[in-house]
């Protein structure tokens, strides 16, 4: 491999990918809260022409606008992006899946989720490790590109 990860960028990498399915879950609960949110009184209101949309509605898509801004959304596309890119050379779409998951539970603690318990029989040992090193290159590389935090 040409580039390697220094211990500082390694750290990062993982963080951001331990931290993916808290921060998933949290930004779709806020959009859900946004979406569902009750419209306020003025929006009981006739607009003024028959076409325009009421504010409560444009208020919604700019909170919603906000929150695909947002540093914490960068972080998830940062890990998002890195898992869309590991494996597009398998052929099979779910030899792809599990190796995606292998690399977010190796990442996530390597000593409960080591190769041998992943069951990864198209991959060998030293491919798969290779394949993680990459992965968090991409993760730590869309985070510089990105807005996210280094």
């Amino acid at each position: 491999m040409a580039e390697t990860l220094s211990y500082y960028d390694r750290q990062i990498a993982l963080w951001n990918v331990r931290a993916y399915p808290s921060l998933k879950k949290a930004f779709d609960l806020q959009r859900r809260a946004i979406a569902s949110a009750m419209p306020s009184p003025s929006a009981d209101k006739p607009a003024p022409s028959g076409n325009s949309v009421s504010d409560s509605t444009t208020a919604k898509a700019e909170r919603i606008e906000k929150l695909y801004e947002s540093r914490e959304y960068a972080r998830i596309r940062a890990v998002e992006q890195a898992l869309d890119a590991a494996g597009k050379d398998i052929r099979g779409k779910a030899e792809r899946q599990k190796l995606r998951s292998a690399l977010l539970l190796n990442c996530t603690d390597r000593k409960t989720y080591p190769f041998h318990r992943l069951g990864l029989d198209f991959v060998s040992q030293r491919d798969f490790f290779r394949r993680r090193d990459r992965f968090l290159l991409d993760v730590l590389y869309h985070l510089q590109n990105g807005t996210a935090p280094r």
